[in-house]
């Protein structure tokens, strides 16, 4: 027996409903006017009203504060929005509130009426994760960082005067600057992930010679090369960029720290630059191990490192390159490995140019300002 057109259609209306009753996540079906027709059970388990309760009610008696004066702000807001949530307070009927993800979407129908369903989301946990971490990230801020820059205060002084002390002692006194210094870095790191996460990074732009930057970073890291007996060797030229010069140095004394770490002894390790129209791109190139392919996108993400021991026999956070990657994402710009197992590394990152002439403008501005 076949199935007339309107059968399927009404088969797939019934489809349609189950799935949207059978989802986790709460749907309101409101009209034109913003009268709710459906609710889904998620809705009835989130706010505590009964199906029936909230038929023909408006959904906006489910919110706190509703930025949207009415259905037509609403739709426009989805149309320039399609795919983004709001975070907004919601109400229970027993007087409580909670947090909901709120999104919209239009739902065609063979009335041509204009209906909306409009998705709520508990988002209770995510908020508080979120608070736990922000805690988490006070504490360590001030409770951690504040005693250990007295640790670090502490050994510099003892280290001055360390010359009557035994060997031994000097020693101990050294691992422990030593230790202080690597938390301290580590709590550094997480503070600065946690910046790039949020969008938080604040750049200070000015204008700087590449060219001294590379040696500044060089300097930075020439001892740890001297103690692998790694060569440096950087380009030279009278290039000049705009852009925040100390994330922008961070970021090069990372990647030639990293090459130095798994550069053989020996080796050696060029950073070069190459201007093109519309960016300047600074790379750092060694001789290591290399990296394999399904590997070098995975390596600025957050503790990835290539091999599991990485981290206890290269030391660091597994930070850096998530970091790095954030800093150079904020200047607009671009970061990257050309790699290959047993032909060593190219990581490479951009600048974008600006215009100078508009750069100096703006600070002039700024400074008439103060």
């Amino acid at each position: 027996m076949s199935t007339t057109p309107e059968q399927k259609l009404l088969l797939a209306q019934k489809r349609f409903g189950n799935l949207i009753r059978a989802i986790p996540v709460g749907v309101v079906m409101v009209n034109p006017d913003g009268i709710i027709e459906a609710v889904n059970p998620a809705i009835v388990k989130m706010f505590g009203y009964s199906e029936r309760e909230l038929a023909g009610l408006d959904f906006r008696m489910l919110l706190q504060t509703v930025p949207w004066a009415d259905e037509a702000e609403l739709l426009a807001w989805h149309n320039s929005n399609p795919e983004k949530a709001i975070e907004l307070r919601g109400v229970k009927k027993s007087g409580g509130s909670l947090p909901v993800d709120v999104s919209v979407s239009q739902l065609d129908n063979e009335s041509r009426r204009q209906l909306l369903l409009i998705m709520m989301q508990d988002v209770s946990e995510r908020v508080k994760i979120e608070k736990m971490k922000q805690e988490f990230f006070d504490m360590v801020s001030h409770d951690m960082r504040t005693p250990l820059c007295s640790i670090s205060l502490l050994v510099d002084m003892l280290q001055e005067n360390a010359s009557d002390l035994p060997d031994d002692t000097r020693e101990e006194i050294k691992k422990i600057g030593n230790n202080s210094k690597h938390v301290t870095r580590l709590i550094n790191d997480l503070l600065d992930i946690e910046k790039v996460e949020a969008g938080e990074i604040k750049l200070i732009y000015g204008l700087f010679s590449l060219s001294e930057m590379i040696m500044n970073a060089i300097d930075v890291v020439q001892a740890q090369a001297t103690k692998r007996k790694v060569n440096l060797v950087a380009a030279s030229s009278e290039l000049i960029v705009c852009a925040d010069q100390d994330r922008v140095l961070r970021v090069l004394i990372n990647l030639i720290s990293n090459a130095i770490k798994f550069s053989p002894k020996g080796g050696k390790i060029e950073i070069s630059f190459v201007d093109q129209p519309d960016e300047t791109i600074v790379s750092v190139k060694d001789e290591g191990r290399g990296i394999p392919s399904n590997m070098q996108e995975l390596v600025f993400e957050r503790f990835k490192q290539v091999e599991a021991a990485d981290a206890t026999s290269k030391g660091g956070s597994g930070l850096g390159l998530a970091i790095c990657k954030g800093f150079i994402e904020a200047h607009g710009g671009r970061i990257g490995v050309e790699s290959a197992v047993g032909q060593g590394s190219k990581f490479w990152f951009s600048i974008p140019h600006r215009d100078i002439s508009e750069f100096a403008a703006e600070q002039s501005g700024a400074n008439a300002e103060e």
